[in-house]
Formats: C-alpha cells, structure tokens, sequence
C-alpha cells in the first residue's frame, strides 16, 4: 500500500526533509522507490513522451531529416538520446542537475528492442559493453551540472530542445539565465517543446504558495525533492520573451476554481489573477523570435 498518498502536504514537506538529508545515496532511494526523477527509464513512456514532444515540435516548426537534440532533466536514465536517434538525430544530448542515470546497458538494449517491435530503424546495440560506449555509439552526451552544463554546448548547434514536466523544477534565481541559454544554443530554425507542471508536488495543489520565500529558496528546500520555482504562467512566459522566444501554448490544465484560498498564499503570490492561479499546467511550443520585437502567442 502506497501511505504516501495519504500524508498531508505538511507532513510530505516533513519527511521529505528528513529523508533528503540522510548520508543515503540517490541510488538506494531510486530502489526504495521512496525519490525518483519521472519514468523515463521505462521503454514505453519514454517513448511515447518523446514522441509526443516531437510532434508538438514539429507541427509548429518542421525539423530536419537529420536534426540535433536535447532533452532537459531526462531523470533515470538517457533512454532520450537512444529514441531521439532513432526518430533521426544525428546527434543527441541528455542535460541534468545531476548524475542520476542507470547505467544498467540493459535497460537500453529493451529499449532499442521495443523500438524496433514498433517499426522503428534503431541503431545496433548488441554489442556494447556499458553506458559510455553506448553514448559513443549513438553520437550523444550525458551532461550533469544542469544549467552550468549549458556552456559545454556550442551557440546555435541544437535544432529541437523538449522537457517533460522539468522546468518547474529550475531554481527560480537560475530561470532566466536557462533561457537565454536554451536562446543561445538553438538554432536559427529551432523549436522547443515543454510540458510544465504547476501543481505543488506536495498533494497537487498550490500548498507550497503558503511558505516564504526566504525558506522555499533556502538550500535545505531546495534539495529535499519537492522544491518548484513556483513561478506562474505569465511569470514563464515572460522570461522566454525576455530570451527573445516567440511561443504559443499546445494545451493547458486548469483547476475549476483556485485550489488554496488567497488568505492562505504569501503575499507576493496574492496579487496573481485567477486565471493564472487556476493555470495547473500546459504545453508549451517556442522558437526563436524574428527580431522584429513581437512575439506570436496564443493566450490559455
């Protein structure tokens, strides 16, 4: 039985900062499924959340034959870089804040057998020995130091960059400084696709408006695996115009009415409209801006 569900968001923030501060490596808390970084070292939901990335991509911005990828926060492991070069890639990078890939070469290897059971060209795996001739192989990089990662990427080298309920977890004071990156490295005709989730990752609400600033963005907060940057809608979109994005949403989530009443928020978050409080989550499709100042944009 699964207690967790039943704690309240209070308590998840307690023992979650009981527990991240133990001398455990990640490791064993991925085997006590007690922390994890999403299921994208499961073949299937991998597959089928890099695929529906890349046709939110490509249905707004046509990529290449042959094309450059990045995936941002992949989590348990780069099966991303496999799938991305199945899809074409010639090349293909997996960017985290951390070392948290499996390095298990069979989990790969499952993988490239359900992409070909799926009618999929998927390079020949049978022969590698371990992950880093496995990256070898597929032309890829796993990178580790998340945003400062960045700055191993050459400017304008990347065509598609996509995300997968990650960029919530940006420290907030790092945001803006990841888009003028992702800015940097894309290509002229590049495309990004991102699936952001704004619910709390407490109980799925808002319950992490009611703390402080000063505590939230404390380092204690931060690395005890709940943390969000807490940043609304209008707050992200606006930091991508700032990064000279142009975008336009490709579905949103809403609560029916604000799922924490405003007394409750910290007052910097109060003065957001309902209809950006109401906003749980959306897909969101971005390509470099003309030049020109103006940014297409379909508002939720």
């Amino acid at each position: 039985m699964n207690f967790r569900k039943y704690l309240p968001w209070w308590a998840r923030i307690g023992a979650k900062l009981l527990l991240s501060n133990l001398p455990i490596p990640y490791y064993w808390w991925r085997k006590l499924s007690l922390f994890r970084h999403g299921d994208m070292n499961v073949p299937e939901p991998a597959i089928e959340k890099f695929r529906h990335h890349f046709d939110l991509a490509n249905s707004a911005r046509p990529l290449p034959a042959e094309f450059t990828a990045l995936e941002l926060g992949p989590g348990d492991s780069a099966l991303s870089v496999l799938i991305a070069r199945t899809w074409g890639a010639s090349a293909a990078i997996a960017l985290d804040a951390g070392d948290f890939a499996m390095r298990d070469i069979q989990a790969y290897l499952r993988t490239a057998e359900v992409l070909n059971r799926q009618g999929k060209k998927c390079p020949d795996l049978s022969d590698v020995r371990d992950f880093d001739e496995m990256l070898g192989r597929l032309n890829a990089r796993y990178l580790t130091r998340g945003t400062a990662s960045m700055a191993e990427i050459p400017d304008a080298s990347i065509d598609y960059i996509w995300s997968c309920v990650v960029l919530e977890h940006v420290h907030r004071d790092e945001f803006a400084r990841m888009a003028r990156e992702m800015r940097r490295i894309l290509k002229p005709g590049g495309v990004m696709a991102h699936s952001i989730d704004l619910r709390d990752h407490l109980g799925g609400g808002l319950n992490n408006l009611r703390v402080s600033a000063q505590r939230w963005e404390s380092p204690f907060f931060q690395d005890a695996g709940f943390y969000t940057n807490r940043l609304g809608f209008r707050d992200l979109v606006g930091l991508f115009e700032k990064a000279e994005f142009a975008w336009k949403t490709a579905h949103i989530d809403r609560w029916p009415g604000l799922p924490l009443p405003r007394k409750l928020m910290q007052p910097e978050f109060r003065e957001r409209s309902d209809d950006d409080l109401c906003i749980a989550g959306f897909q969101l499709i971005l390509w470099p801006a003309d030049g020109t100042g103006k940014t297409a944009k379909h508002e939720p």
